[in-house]
């Protein structure tokens, strides 16, 4: 079982290598496994909280520093009393750094915990995703005529949990897009062999992020 991290800091022996145990850390609200050998050194683990603002549902748990690096994952668990029951399934352990920027450090609400695994120290909170993806047509419009176009391509993108799945339909069957994650597009390079030339179809396109939130756009064009 994992050593409580305090409790090695106070032994004598603590100038052993004790990270290359699994130790953890308990507080009220939050539990930190720090697995054997993730990190180098030993460390005198540092820990303090703060009350939460914005939209966040939980303290703010600082959990040692930023700048020490990590071997291997930690795994986070906030306790999510202050979470409604309506938003569980939009959760995730939020980052907070140390200009008040808020990203995703993944995770899920689980048995009264949204719990998260992290390859970094840092300032963690629980907060919630409930805004669909962005889609953005970048050569496409409703109607338009596509003739001697290669390929329909848009600009997806997500405010905080991320993009999951993504898919298109022409005509009711379901066609392939190509996506460029560095740049956010997603392209589908027409294909005549699957597709009939100069007539007219219909394009339903449905992008969700991680935490089930879904954008749909659809159009009518001639190609």
């Amino acid at each position: 079982a994992p050593v409580d991290i305090l409790e090695i800091m106070r032994m004598p022996l603590f100038t052993t290598n004790a990270y290359e145990r699994d130790l953890v850390f308990k507080r009220p609200g939050v539990k930190v496994v720090i697995p054997a050998y993730a990190l180098y050194s030993n460390i005198d683990f540092e820990y303090e909280s703060s009350a939460n603002y914005r939209s966040l549902y939980s303290d703010i748990h600082h959990i040692h520093n930023v700048h020490v690096p990590l071997h291997k994952a930690i795994s986070i668990e906030i306790a999510a009393d202050n979470l409604p029951e309506r938003l569980r399934d939009k959760a995730l352990v939020a980052n907070v750094t140390s200009n008040g920027r808020i990203t995703s450090a993944g995770g899920a609400y689980q048995n009264n915990v949204v719990s998260t695994h992290s390859m970094t120290f840092g300032n963690f909170a629980i907060a919630v995703d409930t805004i669909p993806p962005r889609i953005t047509p970048i050569n496409l419009s409703k109607g338009a005529n596509m003739r001697g176009a290669p390929s329909i391509r848009f600009k997806i993108s997500d405010n905080f949990s991320g993009i999951s799945t993504y898919n298109g339909w022409i005509d009711d069957q379901w066609v392939l897009f190509e996506y460029d994650a560095k740049n956010d597009l997603i392209t589908y390079r027409f294909d005549p062999d699957r597709l009939k030339k100069n007539t007219k179809h219909h394009l339903v396109l449905k992008v969700t992020d991680a935490k089930n939130n879904l954008s749909e756009y659809t159009a009518d064009f001639t190609w």
